[in-house]
């Protein structure tokens, strides 16, 4: 039922009123990899998902536990096919 979280902490991410991020993800196989900033930060197995995504579905979320306040707004939003 809606899947897994998956929460990343890092001191890779900027903060603040302002403050820029830019988030990668890879997916190669049934492995995701998660980038940062240019950094990589974590890798995770999808296997058991594998169905789910043959299909191309893909979903963003973000959120803050510390801030019921903040904002977060994605722009240049793209997805590339890497042979």
């Amino acid at each position: 039922e809606g899947g897994e979280r998956i929460l990343i902490h890092s001191d890779l991410i900027a903060t603040g009123p302002g403050a820029v991020n830019r988030l990668g993800v890879m997916a190669r196989g049934n492995n995701l990899d998660f980038y940062i900033n240019g950094k990589w930060v974590a890798a995770r197995s999808v296997a058991i998902y594998a169905p789910f995504f043959e299909h191309g579905h893909f979903a963003l979320y973000l959120g803050t536990a510390q801030k019921p306040d903040a904002s977060v707004s994605f722009d240049d939003f793209t997805i590339w096919y890497i042979d």
